[in-house]
């Protein structure tokens, strides 16, 4: 039985779902794409990546925006 301070069962990031839906730093998005930041960055710079957004001084990827370029770039 989990105990009210086991957090095993919430994503880790849950701490940043808010009603515009889930963001993502560049290290997170290429944690779960499977590339280097370097590779995120690169998308960003030529325009090539999914949607970026300015949070602050901090870029962020929506994944909504996420999902949708994979959809339009699935082969």
């Amino acid at each position: 039985m989990a105990s009210m301070t086991d957090t095993t069962t919430q994503p880790p990031t849950a701490k940043r779902r808010t009603s515009i839906g889930e963001l993502y730093s560049p290290q997170e998005l290429a944690d779960v794409l499977g590339v280097s930041r370097s590779t995120v960055y690169q998308w960003r710079v030529h325009g090539t990546g999914p949607k970026a957004i300015r949070v602050g001084k901090h870029t962020r990827y929506r994944a909504s925006e996420v999902v949708a370029w994979l959809d339009a770039n699935s082969i």
